[in-house]
C-alpha cells in the first residue's frame, strides 16, 4: 500500500493527550509537521 509522503515520528510525548482525556475533553490531533527534508 502506498501512503504517499508519510514519515516516521522522531518524538512522541503523550502526556498532554493523557491530561486532555482525563479532563473529559476530546483531543483532536492534527498530524501536520515538517522535517529537515520538508518539501514546499
Amino acid at each position: 500500500m502506498d501512503l504517499g509522503f508519510v514519515g516516521e515520528p522522531a518524538l512522541v510525548e503523550p502526556h498532554i493527550v493523557d491530561v486532555i482525556i482525563h479532563s473529559d475533553l476530546i483531543p483532536v490531533v492534527a498530524p501536520i509537521a515538517s522535517g529537515q527534508r520538508a518539501r514546499r
